[in-house]
């Protein structure tokens, strides 16, 4: 079975959603992220932000030669909150490549200087 570009067999998608609803309620109630933040390559023109615990904080998605900061939050109940979480104030915020520590750094102005880490995400 062939799956479109960028689809999620069913199976992976419950496991996905499950990991995911895990958090949700450290995503709800605390705003606090864990550093690093890991890139993880979701399809062409998209990258994952992901906080060093494995919480979906955003996602990087390439519009015209720009990298844009999508923040992403969950609510209690598991509902997506596009442009919420705990990046929220981070928005939009554009990057010209995807370099980790770059990324680190505009992400995560407040916090304390993070460990350099691969990008993960170049050539797509």
């Amino acid at each position: 079975m062939t799956l479109p570009s960028g689809a999620r067999p069913k199976a992976a998608e419950k496991k996905h959603g499950a990991a995911q609803n895990a958090n949700t309620a450290l995503n709800a109630k605390s705003p606090l992220v864990s550093y690093p933040l890991a890139l993880a390559p979701a399809q062409a023109g998209l990258c994952q932000v992901l906080d060093a615990q494995g919480l979906h904080v955003g996602n990087l998605k390439l519009i015209g030669a720009v990298w844009k900061f999508k923040a992403i939050g969950y609510g209690a109940n598991g509902e997506l909150m596009p442009g919420g979480g705990p990046l929220t104030e981070r928005h939009n915020a554009r990057f010209d490549k995807l370099d980790a520590n770059q990324i680190n750094a505009v992400l995560g102005r407040s916090q304390p200087s993070v460990e350099s880490q691969p990008a993960g995400c170049r050539g797509v």
